[in-house]
């Protein structure tokens, strides 16, 4: 068992973006601040949720990013969030998606699994055939080996094997690590990693608030369905700016094999970006 909050001396920003990129997830100490987390777990428990349809012990609900929250915002668009995507991708964010769970007592866990569905799926839609996203899991509660942690694959997203194909799943693996933490942490992680919860042997839920991003560059390959501009409009400006285009895509599809304008590569190409 791997416990991220003990990991001394506390990482550079450089460690930070390589632990994601080559682990495949990375943890955000004290993201939420206590506030913040009181606030999220009251609106959770007033929310309408749905119960999952391979277990009545998980409980969930998606797309929150449409509700006028003054919680769900602050975490949507919490600064230090922000300020390490931004590092990470160097590129405009935005946010695809949020989501609240509750895994209850007696939950027995979910498969190892990515986020990552290339082609679209029934389960993720169109959003996760973007070809980068990362997931910001902020756990309300604290994460113990009892209390539903999350399990990851180390690496599993670089793996070129048919065994790696993003759709699919498995119980368990021999080298996943459980993953604790403390409430208000946070733990990134890439879109490809197979990563799955816990189970739920203690005597209480545990909550999680989780929203996605991705840099402007990354479009989806299919398109998804426009918000509403009156929604939009309720939200607060900020929020506003990373949820209002999701079909948004930057890359240059014209790209010629030579041009006379060729630049040399920059910082974030090479491996030197993990020594920041």
């Amino acid at each position: 068992m791997e416990d991220l909050q003990r990991i001394r001396p506390a990482p550079s920003l450089g460690q930070l973006i390589k632990s994601v990129e080559i682990e495949g997830y990375v943890l955000l100490p004290g993201l939420l601040d206590e506030q913040l987390v009181q606030g999220l777990r009251r609106t959770l428990d007033r929310l309408p949720l749905k119960c999952s349809d391979y277990t009545d012990r998980q409980w969930y609900l998606h797309d929150v990013q449409w509700i006028a929250d003054p919680f769900i915002g602050r975490a949507i668009a919490n600064p230090r969030a922000l300020a390490f995507l931004a590092e990470l991708f160097a590129d405009d964010i935005l946010c695809v998606g949020a989501s609240f769970s509750r895994s209850d007592p007696g939950y027995a866990g979910m498969p190892l699994h990515t986020d990552s569905h290339p082609y679209g799926s029934g389960i993720l839609g169109a959003r996760a055939t973007s070809p980068v996203l990362v997931r910001v899991l902020c756990y309300l509660d604290e994460l113990t080996p009892q209390h539903s942690p999350l399990r990851v694959v180390p690496a599993s997203h670089l793996s070129l094997h048919r065994d790696a194909e993003p759709y699919r799943r498995y119980r368990a693996h021999a080298e996943e690590v459980v993953l604790t933490c403390r409430a208000g942490d946070a733990i990134v992680i890439n879109q490809r990693v197979f990563h799955g919860a816990g189970a739920n042997t203690s005597s209480s839920p545990r909550r999680m608030f989780a929203a996605t991003y991705r840099p402007a560059w990354a479009g989806p390959a299919q398109t998804m369905p426009e918000p509403d501009e009156s929604v939009c409009r309720s939200l607060r400006q900020d929020v506003r700016k990373l949820v209002a285009s999701p079909n948004l895509r930057t890359a240059d599809t014209s790209a010629r094999n030579v041009t006379p304008d060729l630049p040399v590569g920059g910082p974030g190409l090479g491996p030197g970006r993990w020594e920041r």
